[in-house]
């Protein structure tokens, strides 16, 4: 009986004539799309048979200046040669980050190819968007194309707020880590204006400082000043200046990292923010939910914020 079936090479191995040069120990990327490293512990000329290793964790070399959490998502920048959060231009994705890396690290652990879902994605999750309007047309709406999703206000001169609150929840006790890239468009010209992003106990209908409790971002009136606020119904700490400025029409990567609900770390663009400053949830009742807020006072100015993705995962430990 001829075998229908012979093993070629085992789980996570995969084998190929090589087209280019290779050092042990490369990142590459297979014609699937996969992540791999270069076997062996000799170099490998063009022509050569080469061994890669498309499972298991690795230690890698690290973009530097920037933090990585455990369990976000990580890509190899080809230029640089370097593990990232961002996606730079021909950078593949390579795995999740299997432990955090400070921003002086060099190297980075990674879980090469997973693919785990988080606990709650915009794209795909129930959310609800409740508009406050007299006479206009705030609005959230999904890309014409891709997966994105736009929230803007309109120039009717009355109070307006858009917001995206997820259904489901989760316990400050669960170890929850946010994660949103947005860019804002419009910012309108008058100080009437409110962008939050965030986790917060509920929404509101004027106000997200309404709220019991929240923690996240926030950029007021015209202004693309990037702060961090957060109350818990016993800690507040108002709204307090990163010193990084949002540039209008290029996105950028927020991080909330409530693993330690009683000092909440805020991140932009893979870099720690205000150290100095205890942001806490630790007394928020909860659940808590992913929130994106826009609202204005009474006024005429107009608002566009795109969001790229606005997604939660949770972990103990």
């Amino acid at each position: 009986m001829t075998a229908e079936a012979i093993l070629a090479y085992p789980a996570g191995e995969q084998k190929f004539s090589t087209t280019i040069p290779l050092n042990s120990g490369d990142v590459i990327q297979l014609p699937d799309g996969r992540a791999a490293v270069k076997g062996g512990l000799t170099a490998a000329a063009s022509g050569d048979s080469v061994a890669s290793y498309t499972e298991g964790v690795f230690r890698v070399l690290k973009a530097a200046g920037i933090c990585l959490l455990r369990g976000g998502r990580a890509y190899w920048d080809r230029v640089n040669g370097v593990a990232t959060f961002a996606q730079p231009s021909g950078a593949f994705y390579i795995g999740r980050v299997a432990a955090d890396a400070a921003a002086t690290d060099t190297s980075v652990l990674i879980d090469f190819n997973i693919i785990v879902s988080d606990l709650i994605t915009l794209k795909d999750g129930r959310w609800t968007s409740t508009p406050v309007k007299t006479a206009g047309s705030p609005a959230a709406t999904r890309d014409a194309v891709g997966s994105g999703f736009a929230f803007s206000l309109d120039n009717t001169n009355e109070a307006q707020k858009i917001d995206a609150i997820s259904i489901g929840g989760v316990r400050t006790i669960d170890g929850p880590i946010l994660e949103g890239r947005i860019a804002i468009h419009d910012k309108g010209n008058n100080a009437a204006l409110t962008i939050f992003l965030g986790l917060a106990s509920g929404s509101n209908a004027a106000a997200f400082t309404n709220i019991t409790d929240y923690c996240g971002f926030e950029f007021v009136g015209n202004s693309l000043e990037i702060n961090a606020i957060s109350t818990d119904g016993t800690t507040t700490v108002a709204k307090t200046d990163t010193t990084v400025l949002a540039v209008a029409d290029t996105f950028n990567e927020f991080w909330l990292d409530a693993r330690n609900p009683a000092a909440v770390d805020l991140y932009v663009d893979g870099v720690l923010m205000l150290t100095a400053t205890v942001f806490s949830l630790a007394k928020a009742a909860g659940p808590l939910f992913p929130l994106l807020w826009v609202g204005k006072t009474a006024n005429a100015t107009t608002a566009n914020v795109t969001v790229d993705f606005l997604r939660l995962r949770s972990t103990d430990f």
